[in-house]
């Protein structure tokens, strides 16, 4: 096999591994409208190391963050009510 095969093996073998690597927000985020929650979400954080705070009338859809499995310190919202029943699974974010 010729170096150049072994190379591209290589960086094959990187990419897909780095792909199934988890996306850590170091920090805190406050989301305050749907732009900013669709925004942070599409980054495909599953980890928040410090607080999330999600406020905002016009936030409708949470779906984004549905990756979202752990928020190392607070998690707090304050949504409309349309929307503030079905925020459950934030719930137990907290580790």
């Amino acid at each position: 096999m010729n170096k150049l095969a072994v190379v591209l093996i290589a960086l094959s073998s990187m990419l897909t591994s780095s792909a199934a690597i988890a996306q850590i927000y170091d920090g805190n985020i406050s989301l305050t409208s749907q732009t900013e929650v669709d925004t942070f979400g599409a980054f495909g954080y599953s980890e928040v190391t410090g607080s999330l705070t999600i406020r905002g009338t016009n936030i409708v859809n949470l779906d984004p963050l549905s990756g979202l499995t752990t928020v190392r310190s607070s998690c707090t919202y304050k949504l409309n009510s349309r929307i503030t029943k079905n925020v459950y699974w934030l719930r137990g974010k907290n580790k």
